[in-house]
């Protein structure tokens, strides 16, 4: 009798050890989610900080505008620094959805956060210089987001928007 309960708590102690240790595998993957986004978010906003930086100057408005425009959108009515900022911050708010996007995947932004971000995006395609921005720059390198970008525009053509 005594064998038995001491192999029932042997089992016992083994399942707790197996509980332990894939609750550590959960918690590992869990943290190596965090991290990936966390480098992501990291990488666009080194990435955003210039065009930030470049929004507040004239002398770089005008160089983006002479080096980098797309050239894909009515400016009518606008200066070149105006077409530069306005594209500038299409790509500033770029670099938000992208990331919003990667948190997103890795887990860490909630299906209804994901769904409002998705209602912005389905608007910011109807605004001339965001929409040129993305099918000049962003479209051009496919990646998993821009996958879920064209997806979005895909749905609004079927559905008769943007």
């Amino acid at each position: 009798m005594k064998d038995k309960w001491r192999g029932l708590a042997e089992l016992l102690g083994l399942s707790m050890v197996a509980a332990s240790l894939a609750f550590v595998a959960i918690q590992m993957e869990q943290e190596h989610r965090i991290a990936r986004a966390a480098l992501n978010t990291s990488q666009l906003e080194l990435y955003s900080s210039r065009l930030s930086a470049g929004i507040e100057s004239d002398t770089y408005l005008t160089m983006w505008n002479k080096l980098y425009p797309t050239n894909a959108w009515d400016t009518a009515g606008l200066s070149d620094v105006e077409v530069a900022a306005a594209e500038l911050d299409a790509l500033l708010w770029w670099a938000y959805v992208e990331a919003t996007y990667e948190q997103y995947r890795e887990g860490l932004v909630s299906e209804d956060a994901w769904q409002e971000a998705k209602y912005e995006v389905d608007y910011f395609l109807t605004v001339p210089a965001h929409r040129a921005v993305y099918d000049f720059w962003y479209s051009k390198v496919p990646s998993e987001f821009t996958g879920a970008i064209d997806e979005m525009i895909k749905r609004s053509l079927q559905e008769g928007g943007a």
